[in-house]
């Protein structure tokens, strides 16, 4: 035999070889792990039928394939009909049923031993791998009586998928349904506020279905369904409303007495959405999302539930951490201090503050209430006062007298803005340039171009973690207020020998009136311009020191035992103020307390998102033993 022979034969054989092999496969469904392994998903078969009563002329012509039935010439009177007892295989690991049966024009029929759209299974409830359905199928003639040929009954073969409640008692709500059916499911007892549904383990849009009095329906089903009893967040925090805050001190710990639980802001009322917020000893306001768990903190002006980091959910699914396990890390503020523009979460120009000793002064300075520019050199202009000692001089100096060129002329290419006047041994000032004065300085030091490091650290975070969730989350402002409030950096006409103090300072430092307003649009961080600055890349932020005082962790309306505290330093997203060389923030300190640290000091980092308007949560009661779920 030559070479051309022995391959055309090899080649016979192995052909001979894949088919025997597969009719065995097809036939006798050993379910060994070799073929279990190869077996394909779905594939379902009519593997056998037989002709047994009725009225045919060409018995030959009968044959089935893996989905039809066909007969060659039957019938010839109406009344006349085939009886066929025929079976299906389901050689695939998934289960099936039948959809529908298509039978050729001019033909009806009947099927016993199966009801269409159920679930196909044998006799001891098997119903895949190779589970065997044995039924009959009577086919009868509807138009004129004569010979009928070539007829066929087609069958729509298809998966079966599970419907599994989760937080709804089942009160014989369907479990299963053949793919392309709709679902009905009439709610009774125990009616699910609202419903949030997955399909193959992702959540369905809303518009896919409709949940109205009571029933929902689900059109065209083409997966396994997990239906999920839901509650509004927005709800459920309303409906803990103690009412209003206007008795609330906020300079004095919470109580039962004094805004303990959730209470409603003045002036808020009566808005579409009332701000609710957390205060005190609560235990109730815990959430788990994006396998992270948080802490409830407030509701936003538009229906929103702002939430601050908590750590890691443990093995249980419970969260109750503290310390530094309810921190994604520690940072710094930014990584230097010496400038008004690092108390900003991003900041502009860097305008360094320096001190002149004075104490040992033995010339005549100069000094004005306003500068101007000949494009050369700032001339000191309007009030001005000459000086020969800064100890004796120094307060009254303070009092309008901000500029110098510490020369006896007046004249300089650059000049000097005092930004404090409080030590009698030395001026702290900035150094201006190219015909700028404080006001401009002030604009371009406030600017948001660079990111501060902890906003850094923050987006990383974020980045790293929680980008798959950002359509979850609304797009709330987090203020940075750099508002200033007193100090010789509100303006040169300020009288003051103390330090430059931002507005978060007397809200929460000296008239205990919280607010969660934000003044200025530069200082409002936001993705979107539509609604803020439009500097941040993530919707994420930290509180305000305002929201910690409204939390019961304020200055000195503050106790342990506020949901806020955790026992370790924690930084808040409000300057504090500018005093000599040192930019200050506030911070939550380890004993429970608002207050306030040099910007380059590591503290803990609690980041803060907030959920969208009508956010439902599936499941737990908000304690830290089973938090609210959100999914």
């Amino acid at each position: 035999m030559n070479k051309k022979n022995i391959f055309s034969v090899v080649i016979l054989f192995l052909i001979l070889s894949i088919t025997v092999g597969f009719s065995a496969f097809a036939s006798e469904m050993s379910i060994g792990k070799i073929v279990a392994d190869v077996r394909v998903k779905k594939d379902i078969r009519i593997t056998d039928a037989t002709v047994t009563d009725g009225k045919w002329y060409n018995l030959d012509a009968f044959n089935y394939d893996t989905d039809s039935i066909l007969f060659g010439e039957v019938f010839y009177e109406l009344d006349d009909f085939v009886s066929v007892n025929f079976e299906v295989t389901n050689f695939g690991n998934v289960e099936m049923g039948i959809y529908d049966i298509e039978a050729s024009e001019g033909i009806r029929y009947e099927i016993t031993g199966y009801e269409l759209k159920d679930k196909l299974c044998d006799n001891d409830n098997n119903c895949n791998l190779g589970s065997k359905k044995i039924m009959n199928l009577k086919i009868y003639p509807t138009g004129d009586a004569g010979l009928y040929s070539n007829i066929s009954v087609n069958f729509d073969f298809r998966e079966m998928h599970t419907i599994t409640y989760e937080g709804i008692t089942n009160n014989s709500y369907p479990t299963e349904i053949i793919s392309g059916s709709n679902l009905n499911v009439d709610f009774t007892g125990d009616i699910p506020e609202n419903l949030i549904i997955y399909k193959d383990g992702t959540d369905v849009d809303s518009s896919k279905y409709t949940y109205s009095n009571n029933t929902l329906t689900f059109n065209n089903v083409s997966g396994d369904l997990v239906i999920k009893s839901a509650k509004n967040l927005f709800n459920i925090i309303k409906l803990k409303t103690n009412g209003v805050d206007t008795n609330i001190d906020f300079g004095v710990a919470s109580s039962e007495t004094n805004g303990d639980g959730v209470n409603t802001i003045s002036g808020t009322e009566s808005n579409q959405y009332p701000v609710y917020y957390y205060r005190g000893a609560v235990t109730n306001n815990n959430v788990k999302f994006a396998n992270f768990c948080w802490k409830m903190v407030r509701t936003t002006e538009t229906g929103g539930i702002k939430l601050i980091y908590n750590g890691v959910p443990a093995e249980d699914g419970s969260c109750n951490n503290t310390g530094t396990a309810s921190q994604i890390g520690a940072s710094a503020f930014n990584s230097t201090y010496t400038s008004p523009a690092y108390v900003g979460y991003m900041y502009g120009t860097v305008y360094t503050a320096t001190s002149k000793t004075l104490t040992e002064q033995t010339d005549t300075y100069l000094y004005g209430n306003d500068v101007s520019w000949d494009g050369t050199n700032y001339i000191l202009t309007g009030d001005t006062m000459s000086s020969s000692s800064w100890k004796t001089d120094y307060k009254t100096l303070a009092t309008k007298y901000h500029y110098t060129c510490f020369n006896t002329t007046g004249t300089c290419t650059e000049v000097y803005y005092i930004n404090y006047f409080g030590n009698a041994s030395n001026a702290y000032y900035l150094t201006l340039t190219e015909g700028k004065n404080i006001e401009k300085a002030k604009e371009e030091m406030f600017t948001n171009t660079t990111d501060s490091k902890i906003k850094t650290t923050i987006d990383n975070w974020y980045k790293a973690n929680m980008t798959s969730y950002t359509n979850k989350l609304e797009d709330t402002v987090w203020c940075n207020d750099r508002t200033l409030t007193s100090g010789p950096l509100l303006s040169k006409d300020t009288n003051s020998t103390g330090s430059s103090l931002f507005a978060a300072y007397g809200r929460n430092m000296s008239t205990f009136k919280p607010s969660i307003s934000c003044t200025n649009t530069r200082d409002s961080f936001t993705v979107d311009s539509s609604n803020g600055n439009g500097k941040l890349t993530y919707p994420i932020g930290l509180l305000t020191a305002d929201e910690y005082t409204l939390a019961g962790s304020g200055y000195k309306g503050y106790s342990t035992d506020a949901y806020l505290h955790t026992g370790k330093y924690q930084w808040s997203l409000s300057p504090y103020y500018f005093y000599g060389t040192y930019a200050y923030e506030f911070n939550l300190t380890s004993s429970g307390y608002l207050n306030y640290y040099y910007v380059y000091t590591s503290r803990g980092v609690r980041p803060s998102v907030s959920l969208k308007p009508g956010t439902y949560a599936t499941g737990g009661d908000g304690s830290t033993v089973s938090p609210y779920i959100v999914e």
